[in-house]
């Protein structure tokens, strides 16, 4: 059966409908011999229509009705029908973006805040309040124009920017380059000596050379303001 609502699915027969506002309960014709449905139409169907008729009445017979149940939701990603986070977690990280590139791998970091990976997630879908989708829904600003080791620097580094983001846009405050390396070096160190047991590095040793396993270097080329 389809997972778009039947109006949707089959749109022009429902245009042609003269009982658009009826009930299931209204729509179905119940028999002795066998049940049937209530269609009424503005107009004579055309072949095609007819068709497409043919096509709804085949996608109805996996509806299963109970006369003496009320209605109720059903969460077709699970065969037990109950909705889970689970099954859910399973169509977002297989549809879109990520059935092609597996960021949402590295997202769950367990080694940094639970808020980080909440935002870094945000991040993927474009669902953070930049200036552009805040102008979307038109909110205008005014004022001033190792097991994923690696991934805390990325988080760190993005949820960095972010904050002296927020801190330009919306307190004029401004963070030099360099000053947010060091502030991204010092965040990175204090999660990962929170959250990992085997991490032994020293901030002072962190601080010149923040190398993780696979070498992979925090510094790199700087911009100017």
């Amino acid at each position: 059966c389809t997972t778009k609502p039947f109006c949707e699915r089959y749109s022009r027969l429902f245009s042609i409908s003269n009982n658009k506002d009826m009930s299931v309960a209204d729509m179905k014709l119940c028999r002795e011999v066998e049940s049937g449905w209530n269609w009424c139409w503005r107009r004579q169907l055309f072949q095609w229509e007819q068709s497409q008729l043919s096509l709804l009445m085949m996608d109805l017979t996996c509806v299963q009705m109970n006369d003496t149940n009320d209605d109720s939701w059903k969460w077709s990603a699970d065969p037990s029908g109950l909705y889970s986070v689970k099954s859910d977690y399973y169509i977002i990280v297989n549809a879109s973006i990520f059935a092609e590139i597996p960021l949402h791998k590295f997202i769950c970091c367990r080694l940094v805040p639970s808020k980080v990976s909440c935002f870094s997630w945000r991040v993927m879908l474009d669902r953070i309040p930049t200036k552009v989708n805040l102008a979307k829904r038109n909110l205008l600003l005014c004022g001033a124009k190792s097991q994923y080791k690696w991934a805390v620097i990325w988080l760190a580094k993005i949820w960095s920017i972010w904050l002296a983001r927020n801190e330009a846009v919306f307190t004029n405050k401004f963070t030099f380059p360099n000053d947010l390396v060091e502030l991204i070096k010092l965040r990175s160190w204090k999660w990962l000596k929170a959250k990992d047991l085997d991490f032994y590095y020293p901030f002072s040793y962190w601080a010149k050379e923040p190398v993780v396993d696979t070498q992979f270097r925090l510094g790199g080329k700087q911009t100017t303001r």
